[in-house]
């Protein structure tokens, strides 16, 4: 007889089944169990992203996200109801002559370049959603909007409500889109979030706002080891995870995420930030919780 290879040696499954039966099933039962292991992983893996000039873009879908139009400018948005959303208030309102004054100074010595210093004139609103390209998808004006009655330029601190949140009401519903539902707790230090917006993309913010949406993974800091100081009642800091700057200028207004598997919640709205420093502060969306379902309920009775 003639010497065998290795294949030889091997029965093929049709033999194996002639031989035991249940062979088959259990084959089946493998390959089931290997195809719920497989879909176990994908549902609970955290949001991906992919690497794009340096930064982290958000790749999952994200439903809720909206740009915000300020006349010429921008800030950042999400939806609350099929034809409510939620942003910064300082996003929707005049800036006082002296805190522009306040930035141009600031942009100057950190920058090394000279921003507008006089109000503009009176903007419009309106919202783009279904695009990570920031002057991509769906176009709605804005028809009447609701700020925090608290809210007052650079008027908080550590021992007042900031109020830097104001809600939209949109002219029509949003296409498509699913709300995102507001956080039922609280956020607390050493808590992973994730923060998404349309900044500036240079490391120390400044030059103009990213094209595609970004997402900048963040870690809750305690008050004391915030750079961003003092904080006030109802504002949440946060560092984020192995850059050295922040979330950054233009990304007011946008969603601070706190994931659970697949599933978003609000956590809360980015509201400020500190020029070449890893440091943000949100307004906790849980604070403001019920001054935000107060005024989107007003605003949708007019």
């Amino acid at each position: 007889m003639g010497d065998r290879t290795a294949c030889d040696t091997v029965p093929h499954v049709s033999d194996l089944d002639r031989k035991d039966p249940s062979v088959k099933r259990a084959l089946s039962i493998v390959a089931i169990v290997a195809l719920l292991a497989l879909v176990l992983f994908y549902i609970a893996r955290p949001p991906r992203v992919m690497v794009l000039a340096g930064s982290q873009v958000a790749v999952e879908p994200t439903p809720w996200m909206l740009a915000l139009e300020v006349g010429t400018g921008h800030c950042g948005a999400v939806l609350i109801g099929p034809q409510t959303a939620l942003t910064a208030a300082h996003c929707v309102t005049d800036v006082p002559a002296e805190e522009l004054a306040k930035d141009a100074e600031r942009e100057a010595r950190h920058c090394a370049r000279e921003m507008q210093t006089q109000p503009s004139a009176v903007p419009t609103f309106a919202v783009r959603a279904g695009s990570k390209e920031r002057t991509g998808g769906e176009r709605i004006e804005v028809a009447r909007l609701s700020v925090h009655p608290d809210w007052r330029w650079r008027g908080a601190g550590p021992e007042v409500l900031a109020g830097d949140v104001a809600v939209l009401a949109l002219e029509r519903p949003v296409t498509g889109a699913t709300p995102i539902r507001l956080a039922r707790t609280p956020l607390h230090p050493g808590e992973a979030v994730v923060a998404y917006g349309w900044g500036a993309q240079d490391p120390q913010g400044c030059d103009g706002p990213a094209r595609i949406l970004r997402q900048h993974r963040l870690v809750v800091v305690g008050g004391r080891d915030c750079a961003i100081s003092p904080l006030a009642i109802g504002d949440v800091c946060t560092q984020t995870v192995g850059q050295v700057a922040g979330v950054k200028r233009g990304a007011s207004g946008g969603p601070v995420v706190r994931w659970t598997g697949r599933q978003a919640e609000l956590a809360a709205i980015i509201t400020d930030y500190c020029l070449g420093c890893p440091f943000n502060a949100h307004a906790d969306a849980q604070v403001y919780g019920e001054a935000i379902t107060n005024m989107a309920y007003q605003l949708t009775q007019r």
